[in-house]
């Protein structure tokens, strides 16, 4: 609930805003300010019902597939926001 909107947005903003658009910092800070509320409406809205069926229904041995799963489609839905 801290680490995913206090160290992980803004470092994907920075890299992506850099890295992909080359931006200025000034640019990335705007976005990540105007963008920035929604997607961590949207990182509650998956990421609290797939640990809530991680912890109760996953068998131990498929937890290390489930998670890596629910990452990669937030990490595919983060990137199409982003774009």
């Amino acid at each position: 609930v801290v680490v995913q909107p206090c160290l992980y947005f803004p470092a994907f903003y920075l890299w992506s805003g850099k890295l992909y658009h080359g931006s200025s910092c000034d640019e990335i800070l705007r976005r990540f300010k105007s963008e920035a509320p929604g997607a961590i409406v949207k990182m509650w809205c998956l990421w609290i019902p797939a640990n809530f069926i991680f912890f109760i229904f996953v068998p131990l041995q498929f937890q290390v597939l489930f998670i890596a799963t629910v990452n990669m489609a937030w990490n595919t839905m983060l990137s199409l926001y982003y774009k």
